[in-house]
């Protein structure tokens, strides 16, 4: 093999390179959005599945909410935000966050969120507002870290969902 032969061997080989990166990159791209489809999906079927059962389990706990919304979104560009679920009646108001899988980071972030909230909702800046958090899996004990802060924490339980607080609970108030 000449040198010549050699160089342009090294030149065909960094364009098949380049062109392989290329493909990665388009690859990955199109695994990300897929990936973000089919959870944005997910969510919205536990969604689904939690809204209706938590206007009973709150009226069970002695929370009389009366109305119930999914995806109530704030314009406020300052405290702009999004509730998954949201309980109300006259002078309460529960506001759900729905996870397929509850991490701790994700108990953080519902905390900030509650602590905004009247911010972002001042039609229920009067109201009674308690935080809740809704998932099929949590992880690093996260359901313990939602407890200890003061939050209903939803769980499935067989074909429905349920709140796992025991009864002796005190919720805390935003």
């Amino acid at each position: 093999m000449t040198d010549t032969d050699l160089k342009e061997l090294v030149a065909s080989l960094a364009v098949a390179q380049k062109e392989t990166n290329r493909q990665l990159e388009q690859t990955d791209g199109n695994l990300r959005r897929l990936e973000g489809l089919f959870n944005n999906q997910w969510g919205r079927l536990v969604e689904a599945l939690v809204e209706p059962a938590c206007l009973r389990l709150f009226q069970e706990w002695g929370i009389a909410v009366n109305y119930t919304m999914r995806r109530v979104k704030s314009g406020d560009l300052a405290s702009g935000m999004e509730i998954d679920v949201l309980l109300v009646n006259g002078t309460e108001a529960v506001a759900v966050e729905v996870k397929t899988t509850c991490r701790v980071e994700d108990i953080r972030n519902v905390l900030e969120q509650l602590d905004k909230f009247k911010l972002a909702f001042p039609a229920f800046a009067a109201h009674r507002v308690y935080g809740g958090i809704a998932a099929i899996n949590f992880d690093e004990d996260s359901d313990r870290h939602a407890f200890q802060q003061g939050l209903f924490v939803l769980k499935t339980s067989g074909e429905t969902v349920a709140i796992a607080n025991t009864h002796g609970f005190r919720p805390r108030v935003f």
